[in-house]
């Protein structure tokens, strides 16, 4: 597993103590680690953006993932990084009596999907 980060960290700048949100500066990361460490599985969709990103022999600069990433919901809709976890999750669905964790939801269709 990739060790979340809040975007806060990758900035190097300290944790804003209200956000706990999704959003760019919020502790999702450390609300996943907290998870991962009590057994559940985590999956992030921007792993998902990484991924396509790489099949397309891209490099995982930011800029490049914003790209991708758009270039995905134009093509298949709002909740396709959503969609590919979730056929992730059947095909490798996780231990008994464990959960999942998915980071990286950062809009609403995402969660609907």
């Amino acid at each position: 597993m990739r060790p979340a980060r809040s975007g806060c960290e990758a900035a190097g700048e300290a944790h804003d103590d209200r956000r706990f949100d999704g959003s760019e500066r919020g502790w999702e990361g450390e609300a996943a680690r907290i998870l991962v460490a009590r057994g559940l599985v985590y999956h992030s969709l921007s792993d998902v953006v990484r991924e396509e990103a790489s099949d397309r022999g891209l490099d995982h600069e930011r800029e490049t993932l914003i790209r991708v990433g758009n270039d995905l919901r134009e093509r298949f809709g709002a909740g396709v990084l959503a969609v590919r976890i979730a056929s992730r999750l059947e095909r490798e669905p996780p231990p008994p009596r464990s959960g999942v964790v998915v980071d990286s939801i950062r809009s609403p269709p995402r969660l609907e999907s």
